[in-house]
């Protein structure tokens, strides 16, 4: 099984479709020697999401600044 094809000598590529959140991209190579060229998916970009956070509502004080005051009931009992 001799091979007479010729092992090429890629560069380094040129993003030739940019890889969106919806599609992904691609990737060519071409050959330094004879010109060939390879293509080479590029993965869709991860989906951003962003979380509104409103300066209006600022966080809630930790538990332990909160201070809580019981008040006993009165259990004496006043007989006259």
């Amino acid at each position: 099984m001799g091979s007479s094809q010729q092992s090429h000598e890629w560069d380094e590529g040129t993003v030739t479709k940019e890889a969106t959140e919806d599609q992904e991209g691609v990737r060519t190579y071409t050959c330094k020697d004879c010109g060939a060229t390879k293509t080479e998916a590029i993965a869709k970009l991860p989906k951003i999401v962003v979380k509104e956070t409103s300066s209006d509502n600022p966080s809630p004080a930790p538990a332990a600044a909160s201070t809580i005051t019981q008040k006993q009931a009165d259990t004496s009992v006043n007989t006259r």
